[in-house]
């Protein structure tokens, strides 16, 4: 905050809900413009980031934009229902803990074995896929490439 308030004129607190205050014709922006940039900022790296995500999927663009921009509107209602039921969710983290434990377990004994190779040439272990032509593109190929 204190950068910010070098470069661009900011109260000292916040003014209720204001974004923007106006005092003595000057105007200025508040704490609360900067919680809401950078929420918006992290809305956003999370949809950037499952762009790769969502095209191992799909190779629709259209269906990429839609799902990234539902995820975005999604995303800020949710955590204001999160917010409001906090205090009645007594066992949310027994149940996220359930959770991260059987997705740990589930991919620290699952071995990656290509999706994308016909039925008769599967990959067996040490061994790659043939002709790699079509289908999604593995984890590691998106870096390499």
């Amino acid at each position: 905050m204190r950068l910010v308030a070098k470069v661009v004129p900011m109260t000292d607190g916040f003014v209720g809900g204001k974004l923007i205050h106006r005092h003595a014709g000057r105007t200025m922006i508040t704490p609360m413009l900067l919680c809401v940039i950078a929420i918006g900022t992290a809305d956003v790296m999370f949809a950037v980031d499952s762009i790769p995500a969502i095209y191992s999927l799909t190779k629709e663009p259209y269906l990429v934009f839609a799902a990234n921009a539902f995820s975005l509107l999604g995303l800020r209602q949710l955590y204001f229902l999160i917010d409001g039921l906090l205090d009645r969710l007594i066992f949310l983290h027994y149940g996220l803990a359930a959770i991260l434990r059987s997705s740990a377990s589930s991919s620290s004994t699952t071995r990656y074995t290509p999706t994308n190779c016909p039925s008769s040439t599967a990959a067996s272990p040490g061994r790659s896929c043939p002709n790699r032509t079509s289908g999604s593109r593995s984890a590691s190929s998106w870096w390499s490439s």
